[in-house]
């Protein structure tokens, strides 16, 4: 079946509704882009990493107790999470 062919082909908003020289919105709140410290960027690489040596300690069964365990792998995970989400607001 054919798509159905709009009524107006052309913009929604007529063109020139917005003067020439103005100076452009200012952005407020969370969507304003601060850097982030140098140390947070450090920090969940740290995290990251503590999180895959976790994960790698239970493996080899070294250095943890009850290794190999499913809480000391989900426990690696929980802490990679928490250096993805940490990411997430990195700027």
């Amino acid at each position: 079946m054919a798509r159905p062919r709009k009524a107006s082909g052309g913009r929604v908003t007529p063109k020139g509704t917005h003067r020439e020289g103005d100076a452009p919105a200012p952005i407020y709140g969370r969507h304003a882009a601060r850097p982030s410290p140098r140390w947070f960027g450090v920090s969940i690489a740290v995290v990251g990493g503590i999180g895959l040596a976790i994960i790698l300690l239970n493996y080899l069964a070294a250095l943890l107790p009850g290794s190999p365990s499913n809480w000391w792998l989900l426990t690696g995970l929980a802490v990679i999470l928490i250096a993805v989400v940490a990411a997430t607001q990195y700027h």
